[in-house]
């Protein structure tokens, strides 16, 4: 059986960012990827992104957010 993974990426509007969201969306083994920045940014309609939620938050008040980061690898 294959392993189900969950995900989070900061920074996903930089160089690296974007390119660690286009990996995930091709790997069928993460079904989940939560998005964390400053804002939400456009991801494309392919089938691969479904699997994508966004989650806008304020940095300066990080400990707020934690249960964002609970059960992701």
């Amino acid at each position: 059986m294959e392993q189900q993974l969950k995900a989070f990426v900061l920074g996903g509007t930089g160089a690296v960012g974007k390119e660690i969201i286009k990996v995930l969306s091709e790997t069928p083994q993460f079904q989940k990827v939560t998005l964390i920045g400053r804002r939400k940014i456009d991801l494309p309609s392919s089938e691969g992104y479904g699997k994508f939620e966004q989650e806008v938050i304020d940095f300066e008040k990080i400990p707020e957010f934690a249960h964002l980061f609970k059960g992701t690898n």
